[in-house]
């Protein structure tokens, strides 16, 4: 519609970041904006990865029952 593709990638505490280079790669070459959601422990190791034009969030659970978004990069 407006002629923007976006892509959305989830790194959960769980996942390694060993395949993100690759993905980063492949991803930026079919999306022209990109939010990348991590869980506080890769987020310094991330920024480090995605360029700058990729968006960054933290995924965190605030309480027990709601989760939490915070935006660190855009």
């Amino acid at each position: 519609m407006n002629g923007v593709i976006r892509g959305y990638k989830v790194k959960s505490e769980k996942d390694t970041l060993k395949r993100l280079p690759a993905q980063v790669a492949a991803y930026s070459m079919v999306f022209d904006k990109m939010t990348l959601i991590v869980t506080e422990n890769h987020h310094d190791a991330t920024v480090q990865i995605i360029p700058n034009w990729w968006e960054v969030l933290i995924a965190s659970t605030a309480s027990s029952f709601l989760p939490s978004v915070t935006v660190v990069a855009s």
